[in-house]
């Protein structure tokens, strides 16, 4: 397994509706919650907010940057009206990148930066190494299909 990134733009609140960010957005989210939902369909943890994700459109082995990149591209015929919702709700780029050999580089231009800065958005980036001998077992149970973005 080489490296792995997943990336998403999530907003979150109690008040958020999933569906009126949706309309207003006129872009279908990757994930929506509600306060309450299961985190996991197995699990006993719960969403404390509802919630809206987006998540990059790109493979997972594109650079963190390019991921970030393409969120926004997708955003970009709506930014106006993001950078309002984003006034109203919590929002957040979450980050998420596996590594067991060769580190990517983790590196933010001046561009989005910015950007991240007009939506006042936190970003979270979670880093983890693995073992470079896992099993196949091993990374079937860590990837991107058991990972929540949120």
């Amino acid at each position: 397994m080489k490296s792995e990134i997943l990336v998403s733009l999530t907003l979150t609140g109690l008040d958020l509706k999933p569906d009126k960010i949706t309309d207003k957005l006129r872009i279908n989210p990757s994930k929506i919650w509600y306060k309450g939902d299961l985190i996991y369909p197995k699990g006993k943890i719960c969403y404390s907010n509802n919630g809206w994700s987006l998540k990059s459109n790109l493979e997972s082995s594109s650079e963190l940057e390019e991921h970030i990149q393409s969120i926004f591209k997708q955003l970009q015929p709506v930014w106006s009206v993001l950078k309002n919702l984003c006034s109203l709700y919590q929002t957040e780029i979450n980050c998420v990148v596996y590594v067991s050999e060769q580190v990517p580089s983790i590196h933010f231009n001046p561009e989005i930066i910015k950007q991240i800065h007009q939506l006042n958005a936190a970003l979270d980036v979670d880093l983890y190494v693995l073992p470079e001998n896992l099993s196949q077992n091993e990374q079937q149970l860590l990837s991107h299909d058991n990972v929540s973005l949120v």
